[in-house]
């Protein structure tokens, strides 16, 4: 959910990976010193294998992505 804009967003895959999410920050200097500014969030869809592979030059992974953005409202 993202408050600032009001809006929900939900990620779907299949086949269902591990998501990662990390905050995107820089570094910036105030007068009381440097500080951390949140920029926004990366967010990656990982898959692990169950068992180590490799893929041959000619195969390929396939994955569908669903991003669903809908109005978000404070209850």
């Amino acid at each position: 959910m993202d408050e600032w804009q009001d809006i929900k967003i939900a990620l779907r895959a299949d086949p269902e990976p591990a998501w990662w999410i990390a905050p995107i920050e820089t570094v910036s200097q105030s007068e009381s010193g440097f500080e951390r500014v949140y920029q926004g969030s990366a967010i990656l869809a990982v898959w692990k294998p169950k068992v180590s592979f490799r893929l041959a030059a000619d195969h390929a992974f396939e994955s569908h992505l669903t991003m669903t953005i809908q109005p978000w409202k404070l209850v």
